[in-house]
């Protein structure tokens, strides 16, 4: 790893500590989990049904050395794309931050357990929800994308392409989805 490229990772790591600490600060537990039940690189729940547990972030990350505090590696020793975490990690802190300004109306909560619901059915029901519900979903992604792309700018990030095309990917993942 050239000088360049190890400041740029330096730069990156200390983008990804400040933004789980906001999310943290505004009232986020932040976490790793192993797994996601449909491959998701992470989600926010704001567990409404369970005030006292608040809401949560999970990254998802294989063999993660600590479950509740950032870290650099795997305990496998596998390199960790900090760039996608990052990303997905501001893409999931665009959520909360939605939640927080009361955007995430519980019509949009019904159709997401809705999808989820039917994701895990089988055999998968087709379409998966009414347009209607797919456009709360839809909004409420592109949402996400944009708040984080603010929490972003703000701490400094500059690495626009790689978040544009993680976008795109996150965004293209919920078109295929919901048809």
């Amino acid at each position: 790893m050239s000088h360049e490229e190890s400041a740029s990772q330096e730069s990156l790591w200390t983008i990804y500590v400040r933004l789980w600490g906001r999310a943290e600060g505004a009232g986020a537990y932040v976490k790793y989990e192993a797994h996601a039940p449909f491959g998701e690189a992470g989600w926010f729940h704001p567990h409404v049904d369970e005030p006292s547990r608040g809401p949560e972030i999970v990254v998802v990350r294989a063999h993660y050395e600590e479950r509740s505090a950032p870290t650099k590696g795997r305990t496998d020793k596998t390199p960790v794309s900090l760039m996608l975490e990052l990303c997905t990690l501001a893409h999931e802190v665009g959520h909360l931050r939605s939640w927080l300004k009361g955007n995430r109306t519980k019509e949009y909560e019904s159709a997401l357990l809705t999808m989820g619901g039917r994701l895990a059915a089988v055999p998968r029901r087709t379409p998966l929800l009414d347009s209607g519900d797919r456009l709360l979903i839809e909004n409420e992604e592109k949402s996400a994308w944009q708040l984080g792309r603010r929490e972003l700018r703000d701490l400094g990030f500059v690495d626009w392409n790689d978040f544009d095309t993680a976008e795109r990917a996150g965004l293209a993942v919920y078109a295929e989805i919901l048809g």
